[in-house]
């Protein structure tokens, strides 16, 4: 059974990434830890975006 969205999956890398010998060094990395799903909303909701085809294929 996998992950069921990006968030999860991205969740388990970072988890993997990090100390885990002590837990009081794994949950402090987590607390500090700040990650967004999207775009934020400012500077960059004004600019237009743009999609490169290449890039998809």
């Amino acid at each position: 059974m996998g992950l069921q969205n990006d968030s999860s999956q991205d969740q388990a890398w970072v988890c993997k990434m990090i100390p885990y010998k002590t837990m009081h060094g794994f949950t402090a990395a987590l607390a500090r830890l700040k990650a967004y799903e999207g775009v934020p909303n400012a500077p960059y909701d004004k600019i237009k975006r743009m999609a490169i085809p290449d890039a998809l294929k």
